[in-house]
């Protein structure tokens, strides 16, 4: 079988779940300054409309287009807003699921679902 060592060959510990608290608070500020931050420019919302000129706004073609493009603009920017939402309920959990370090040193030594009975908030679908 070769040479397995003895020690853990996985650890997680409060310094890696603080590493993983940073990763998704700047990916969040990240979808927030890019997609939810009204910037000059063309936009993935339902100004989406009127930022685009394909050509005669008599033609029924680019009417049709225009009309297609702020739906998908308004469907993605409500897509993004929920994602948003849904964001923040999931790091307010990081956050409070801290507290488990102070029973256990390394997450790696504890089940998924003794952790998941611990924190349901964070499985999958889990929402308060």
């Amino acid at each position: 079988m070769g040479n397995v060592p003895a020690s853990p060959l996985i650890v997680f510990n409060s310094d890696n779940w603080r590493m993983l608290e940073r990763f998704i608070n700047e990916t969040k500020l990240d979808l927030d300054n890019r997609f939810l931050k009204a910037v000059a420019g063309l936009r993935l919302d339902g100004s989406l409309k009127t930022d685009l000129k394909p050509g005669s706004e008599g033609w029924a073609v680019v009417t049709a287009l225009t009309d297609a493009a702020k739906t998908f603009g308004d469907s993605v920017q409500k897509e993004f807003t929920t994602l948003s939402g849904d964001w923040d309920t999931f790091v307010q959990t990081m956050i409070e699921a801290e507290r488990i370090f102070d029973n256990y040193n390394d997450l790696a030594t504890l089940s998924a679902q003794d952790f998941l009975k611990e924190y349901p908030d964070l499985a999958p679908g889990g929402h308060r």
